[in-house]
């Protein structure tokens, strides 16, 4: 027996397979994806899981690491990360007060930092562990055995 899903939104129509077009406006710049989904045929609405959209705001904010920094990029980097500006200051060494000043373009990011934002936004994972350890570096035994490819 097939079962059919209502739009949960107009309670009519019927949800159908469907690419899901999502899209940002960002710094003076449209972003754009399809998404599989599902579509209503009675009122158009669109659904879509929820990683997908999270996955859509990372490759934003990889593509706006590669521009010149401004406030608004710099806060959507940040938060497509999903770092508060106290979590990046401290990832950064820097306070929160100037993660402020650069969202609000009270102050310029100085290159390394920007740097380092497009490094995260590149490779959180790698990049955060790396400035995890250089403020609080660990000792590493005598003997180091290593994999090489």
């Amino acid at each position: 027996m097939k079962t059919t899903k209502v739009c949960a939104l107009c309670k009519k129509g019927t949800l159908h397979s469907a690419e899901i077009v999502l899209e940002r406006d960002v710094a003076g710049h449209r972003f754009t994806t399809t998404v599989p989904g599902m579509k209503c045929d009675a009122c158009g609405e669109g659904q879509f899981k929820g990683p997908d959209l999270g996955r859509f705001e990372r490759a934003i904010a990889r593509s706006l690491a590669s521009t010149a920094p401004t406030g608004e990029t710099i806060k959507y980097v940040r938060k497509a990360l999903g770092y508060t500006g106290k979590e990046l200051g401290e990832l950064l060494g820097v306070t929160f007060e100037t993660v402020s000043r650069w969202e609000r373009e009270a102050h310029p990011i100085d290159r390394q930092a920007w740097a380092l934002l497009g490094l995260l936004a590149m490779d959180k994972e790698q990049t955060e562990a790396m400035l995890r350890a250089a403020a609080d570096p660990g000792q590493l035994p005598e003997v180091v055995p290593l994999k090489v490819a």
